[in-house]
């Protein structure tokens, strides 16, 4: 029988620096945490070389499933490509295994055939910079009626129409999941 496995996201203690969160999570029997790049204070891994945060995860005996988040991924532009590079560089040197990608959410660029075109441009141009770095990325869509990727069947065609497989995997959030009143748990 396979054993249950919990994993830890920074937000459940987001006042909490790093080198406690990581401390928390080794106490509690937790060997995989998610740090996200969005909390202020304590928890902003801005601040923090990810030299250091390597050295804590390690330290602790945790390994660092993901950073979360690479925010309006498929909004893709020289701006965004700017910080892909930083996350996916962040990602690789702190050895976090994974960068969650998280679409446009305030209704722009969700409208059909406009929506798919920016999701394969994101995907395609974020594919080499992950796979040089050897992260996974994970593509988040939201269950939001105003998000620009809400539908698990449309990244998945979009993964699929890349060969990009063995880049991206999907995060099924419950929560994101009912909102979008999508049934089907797997995809083909």
């Amino acid at each position: 029988m396979n054993k249950l496995r919990f994993a830890l996201n920074h937000m459940s203690a987001p006042s909490m620096s790093i080198e406690e969160f990581f401390a928390m999570a080794g106490a509690l029997g937790v060997s995989g945490v998610e740090i996200r790049n969005d909390l202020p204070g304590n928890a902003d891994i801005s601040n923090t070389p990810a030299r250091l945060v390597r050295e804590a995860a390690e330290r602790h005996g945790v390994t660092i499933l993901s950073i979360n988040a690479l925010q309006r991924f498929n909004e893709w532009n020289d701006e965004r490509a700017r910080e892909a590079a930083d996350l996916i560089a962040y990602a690789r040197d702190c050895g976090a295994k994974a960068l969650v990608l998280v679409p446009v959410n305030d209704g722009s660029g969700k409208e059909d055939g406009i929506r798919q075109k920016n999701l394969v441009t994101a995907l395609g141009a974020l594919k080499p910079m992950l796979d040089t770095a050897g992260i996974i990325g994970l593509v988040e869509p939201l269950g939001f009626s105003v998000c620009s990727l809400s539908s698990k069947q449309e990244a998945a065609d979009a993964i699929v129409q890349l060969g990009a497989q063995a880049t991206f995997r999907l995060v099924h959030d419950t929560f994101h999941h009912h909102l979008a009143g999508q049934a089907q748990l797997l995809l083909a």
